[in-house]
């Protein structure tokens, strides 16, 4: 498999967004009556877990909360190395906000998924970092080029946002398990009809 095709076979011409194919990557869309990030996170964890079950190389990074002091990090999915990424605001805050240098540490997990073509990445969430052009978004570009399927979460406030800066080639989602599995399921489908069939399953 080339640079320029895709984790399912299908070539990716360089070129205007419009005349590049569907890519196997997606974002859970949340909003209004959506899941939260911890049901969110917790849809992604589950794909992953059934995908590496299913003999799938699957990387990247989930968000998780501390319980107790209600902080957030970034988990790597095969190491289980933890990467705080929110700071408090001092002790009269009941509030965080998002450490752009604990995002851009745990960044070198992605780069890793892609050096060594992981079949799946998953990717905690495009946010406001990313929507101004921070965070994690050249890594979630660089896989999406790399032809890895990508799966992310991304909020209707940065909904805009996704679709520019992916080109319109990844697919919103319904933030549902069912939803979820419907779209893997039709990359199985669509990758069986390529040419380069063998792309489409787990590696041996």
């Amino acid at each position: 498999m080339t640079k320029t095709e895709n984790r399912l076979g299908a070539a990716m011409p360089i070129g205007p967004a419009d005349t590049l194919p569907q890519i196997g990557a997606a974002a859970l869309l949340q909003g209004k009556g959506a899941p939260g990030d911890g049901e969110a996170g917790a849809l992604l964890e589950a794909f992953a877990a059934r995908r590496r079950a299913e003999g799938w190389a699957v990387a990247g990074l989930v968000q998780r909360r501390d319980s107790g002091n209600g902080l957030c990090h970034l988990v790597d999915l095969e190491g289980g190395q933890t990467y705080p990424i929110t700071q408090e605001l001092g002790s009269g805050s009941e509030s965080c906000v998002v450490d752009p240098h604990g995002v851009a540490a745990a960044s070198v997990v992605l780069r890793r998924a892609v050096d060594v073509s992981a079949d799946i990445l998953v990717i905690n969430k495009f946010g406001r970092l990313e929507s101004e052009g921070e965070g994690l978004v050249d890594e979630t570009l660089a896989a999406m080029a790399a032809g890895l399927i990508v799966l992310t979460t991304v909020h209707e406030n940065y909904r805009e946002s996704f679709l520019e800066r992916t080109g319109g080639l990844a697919s919103l989602l319904p933030c549902t398990s069912d939803a979820l599995e419907a779209w893997w399921s039709s990359l199985r489908v669509d990758g069986a009809g390529q040419e380069d069939s063998g792309t489409v399953g787990p590696r041996d």
